[in-house]
């Protein structure tokens, strides 16, 4: 027994230093990431204050000497940075403008094409605002037609027998004339959708399946000719005799 107490203690040894290792270097990268996080934060908050600190002491010679070249440094830095922003600056503007450019309206007064930059049409000479305006609003108009017309659409009624548009009016379908069933035609939906009942399905032509491996006198045999004269029939004895040669 003292064998296998042993044995036993061993092994719970090793599970409990295993155990151990596990847990201190879970706790290890624990540890790490907070230590990085807190680095980071660090850095930002110098960072900041370095800039802060900047901007308050850059013309005070009391911080700068003897650290002019780290003064300069930044100062340099500042300045291709500015620099950079200007040309930005300028090639969206310029996007811009070209974009403008580019657009043109129909003029409604002669057809002409005009471009947005233009003051004036050059075919009739209307002012290029008022082209603009006028454009605006034959836009807003065809908008709201087109929603006005769909909302009529989806108020219509619906022939549930052939899908038609059906006047609030109309007693009779004017498509299939079929009686209006008012309610029915108000659950069919919009026009869009119609949704149509009773229609006749559609009758297959029916074909009769034809077995490819039935002998050939099973197959139909075609119709005689009205036209065709009828053959006469020999008797079996007779179509022997008359094919043996003759003594």
């Amino acid at each position: 027994m003292g064998f296998f107490d042993n044995l036993s203690n061993s092994i719970s040894d090793a599970i409990n230093q295993g155990s151990a290792a596990t847990s201190r270097t879970a706790r290890t990268l624990k540890l790490k990431s907070k230590l990085s996080d807190l680095t980071h934060q660090r850095a930002d908050l110098a960072a900041q204050l370095g800039a802060s600190l900047y901007d308050a002491t850059k013309d005070d010679p009391a911080f700068t000497a003897g650290r002019e070249s780290l003064y300069e440094g930044i100062a340099a830095v500042d300045d291709q940075r500015a620099a950079l922003q200007t040309q930005l600056t300028e090639i969206e503007a310029q996007a811009e403008a070209d974009a403008i450019a580019r657009k043109t309206y129909t003029c409604p007064v002669c057809g002409t094409q005009v471009k947005d930059s233009a003051s004036f049409c050059p075919g009739c000479g209307k002012p290029v605002s008022e082209i603009r305006d006028e454009v605006r609003r034959a836009r807003e108009e065809e908008e709201a037609a087109a929603k006005a017309a769909a909302d009529e659409a989806a108020r219509a009624l619906i022939c549930p027998n052939c899908g038609a548009i059906v006047g609030d009016d109309d007693k009779f379908c004017q498509s299939c004339g079929k009686a209006i069933d008012r309610e029915a035609a108000v659950a069919k939906g919009t026009p869009s959708n119609p949704i149509v009942e009773d229609a006749p399905a559609p009758v297959d032509a029916i074909v009769e399946p034809v077995d490819d491996d039935a002998p050939a006198e099973a197959q139909p045999q075609p119709a005689a000719s009205a036209d065709a004269k009828p053959q006469p029939v020999v008797p079996s004895d007779a179509a022997e005799s008359a094919d043996k040669p003759q003594a």
